[in-house]
């Protein structure tokens, strides 16, 4: 089940944006996300509109919307990878916010770049991330 996230999921979310950083995105160090991790709790989060897989009463994955045209974050648990979580998770959000979406994706993350070009978004634009130094993919696709 999908649902918008509470207070009491905040702990949750950044275990799940923590992990998956570090197993997902594994070309950037481990202490780069850990010092992170705080940031994204006090800053990001409160920022966007934040939605949360829940499956068996524990939350499994999350989607963050920025402005309503920006996908900011979207994180699984690793023990959920290939699992559908993450798809359901997009299409939800693009079935909530109609029109022109972008999000952000490290180039070298092959597997999120392939998972959002199946789902119809292309490549407009590379930039390196100033903080991280990666090259980083500025997507966009839309919801019809």
């Amino acid at each position: 089940m999908i649902r918008k996230m509470t207070e009491a999921d905040l702990e949750r979310v950044i275990e799940i944006w923590l992990d998956a950083c570090i197993k997902g995105q594994s070309f950037i160090p481990e202490d780069y996300w850990r010092r992170h991790a705080e940031v994204v709790k006090k800053d990001y989060i409160p920022q966007s509109e934040v939605y949360v897989n829940e499956q068996g009463n524990a939350v499994n994955g999350f989607i963050a919307v920025v402005g309503g045209r920006h996908i900011g974050a979207l994180f699984v648990d690793p023990d959920c990878w290939h699992q559908g979580i993450g798809r359901g998770l997009m299409e939800y959000a693009l079935d909530r916010y109609k029109g022109m979406i972008t999000l952000a994706a490290y180039a070298e993350n092959d597997r999120a770049v392939n998972f959002y070009r199946r789902l119809g978004f292309e490549v407009k634009e590379e930039e390196i991330e100033a903080e991280s130094g990666c090259r980083e993919y500025i997507m966009q696709g839309e919801s019809k």
